[in-house]
């Protein structure tokens, strides 16, 4: 009977130690995976760190590579249009001198005549040079109003060179050719004004 009490005892103690082997086998696997859990969040967030910083410096250089394009092409761009504008503004002005209403004495001598038609031409050579030359670098509609100016301004010669002077409906339309020229020559202007201001609202995509 004694002997039996024992043996329970002893098989009653070896399941309490199995037991217990058996949490402390078990918390310590949990205790475990919640470590290697939490490592595991604190790599991912490492990850995420770098894999952050890795875009911000990509959007960043790609913001700056943006910029420096930008400022070039503008750049670029403004010493164009401020070479058209020069050249515009000379063709404008001689134009408008070319036949006067007031001068109508002087262009009646041939010298004066043939000087006046040379000089235009040499302007009209230059203008006509800035124009083509730089042809892809600055927008088609400011191309098109001064390709329009140009076509004016040689009917005009044209018109100066081979005009019967001595008739009043010459006089006339070379007073229409005076205007529509300035008219042209401001439109192109404006034109590259509004350019200018295209360029100052750069956005960055």
């Amino acid at each position: 009977m004694i002997s039996e009490a024992r043996e329970f005892q002893q098989v009653n103690a070896m399941q309490w130690l199995q037991y217990l082997g058996f949490c402390v086998v078990t918390g310590f696997a949990a205790f475990l995976g919640a470590y290697f859990s939490k490592k595991g969040e604190h790599l991912a967030t490492k990850e995420d760190i770098r894999q952050i910083t890795k875009d911000v410096e990509f959007v960043k250089g790609s913001l700056q590579s943006q910029l420096y394009i930008h400022q070039r092409r503008y750049e670029k761009e403004f010493e164009i249009l401020l070479t058209l504008s020069k050249h515009l503004v000379e063709l404008r002005d001689y134009a408008q001198l070319l036949m006067p209403i007031v001068d109508v004495q002087s262009v009646r001598e041939e010298k004066i005549k043939e000087t006046r038609v040379q000089r235009l031409y040499e302007i009209g050579k230059k203008f006509y040079d800035a124009v083509e030359h730089a042809k892809p670098f600055y927008p088609e509609e400011i191309y098109l109003i001064l390709k329009e100016l140009e076509k004016q301004t040689l009917l005009h010669s044209i018109h100066f060179q081979y005009g019967d002077i001595n008739d009043r409906k010459c006089w006339e339309k070379a007073e229409l050719n005076s205007k529509l020229i300035f008219d042209l020559a401001n439109k192109g202007l404006e034109a590259i004004r509004k350019r200018v201001k295209e360029w100052e609202s750069f956005k960055i995509n």
